[in-house]
Order: structure tokens, then C-alpha cells, then sequence
């Protein structure tokens, strides 16, 4: 596919993450899906440690959404610039509800074959999210 078709899907992907159609969005990774930066969580990188990060995500952030800024793709990669946001309404990282409403920058990595994600890297701005928190 070329690179202007999959950065179309990684849009169509975060509609459906926008959606909470949750199957639809499981449904575009390819089941040997690489997710090398989930290690730093302590989870496995793997489809199933991802699900685990998105389901503790919503939990503690009911209303998430993610604004794609900006996108660059070269072959079969593809880079979104987004703005995170919604409000912590839940238990997130131990943290109790604080019912304040954040915006945080993220870098996402995507490596794409035949229109499915093959590699998944993820480089949140977490030290602003956890400022906003009060956390620090």
C-alpha cells in the first residue's frame, strides 16, 4: 500500500478508537503485531499487552480522545504527531480520579503491511500528563 493509503487507515483507526468500537480497532493490527515500547510498562509486547494498556487508558480516562496533528510517512512507516486528552475520571497508574481534564503530546510509530499494523512504538509525553495530575 502506499504510504498516503496507510496514513488514510491510521486515521480510519483512531475513529474507531473514537468510537469505542473496540473490535474494529483490535482488528487492525496484524496478530503477530510487534510492540516493542510496552516493555517499558511491564507488560508483554504483544496484541494482548496492548489491549491490557487501552483498557487501563479508557478506565482511568473514560472520554480519551486523540487529535492527529500531523503525519509523515516514507514506504511502509508512518509517524502521527497527536494530542491526547480527556478527562481522569478513574484510577490510571494508581492514581485516584482527580476529574481534571488534560492534554498531552504523543509520538506513534506504525509499521504497515498490507494495510494492517505490524509494529506499534508509542513515545507519550508522560511527564506533562503527570504534572497536570499533580502527580509530581
Amino acid at each position: 500500500m502506499s504510504p498516503e493509503e496507510n496514513k488514510a487507515i491510521l486515521r480510519q483507526w483512531v475513529d474507531t478508537f473514537h468510537e469505542r468500537n473496540m473490535e474494529a480497532f483490535y482488528a487492525a493490527f496484524a496478530p503477530t503485531c510487534a510492540f516493542p515500547t510496552l516493555a517499558q510498562y511491564g507488560l508483554p509486547p504483544t496484541l494482548e499487552g496492548y489491549q491490557q494498556i487501552i483498557a487501563r487508558y479508557i478506565a482511568g480516562f473514560p472520554d480519551a480522545h486523540v487529535t492527529i496533528e500531523e503525519q509523515i510517512a516514507e514506504g511502509d512507516t508512518v509517524m502521527n504527531r497527536n494530542t491526547e486528552g480527556g478527562t481522569h475520571a478513574g484510577t490510571w497508574r494508581g492514581i485516584p480520579a482527580t476529574h481534571k481534564t488534560v492534554a498531552f503530546s504523543s509520538i506513534v510509530i506504525f509499521r504497515l503491511t498490507d494495510g494492517k499494523i505490524v509494529e506499534w512504538r508509542y513515545y507519550p509525553d508522560l511527564l506533562s500528563l503527570l504534572q497536570q495530575l499533580g502527580a509530581l
